[in-house]
């Protein structure tokens, strides 16, 4: 989690399972939905594909749609993937 800007990152033990998949590290769809709610936040959507369709890796919950908001998130699930990343770049 990081505060200013706000910026939540949810990975379940499924979606850390599915950055196991080799097949489709090249590959990630990104959707996201804001004014959700009254603060305006922003849900954004990390899936790859595979043959069931798609797996969700993340969800990053940012304040708004700013383009700092998405950096700040996404770079909150490259720090937090880092360790596990075994020498891939993210």
């Amino acid at each position: 989690m990081n505060e200013d800007p706000l910026a939540v990152l949810i990975l379940t033990p499924l979606k850390m399972r599915a950055h196991g998949i080799q097949e489709c590290e090249n590959i990630v769809f990104v959707d996201s939905t804001s004014s959700s709610d009254a603060e305006n936040h922003c849900i954004t959507l990390m899936l790859i594909p595979c043959a069931a369709g798609s797996i969700p890796i993340a969800i990053i919950i940012t304040k708004d749609e700013t383009e700092n908001s998405y950096t700040v998130g996404l770079n909150l699930l490259k720090e937090t993937l880092k360790p596990l990343s075994m020498g891939k770049v993210i």
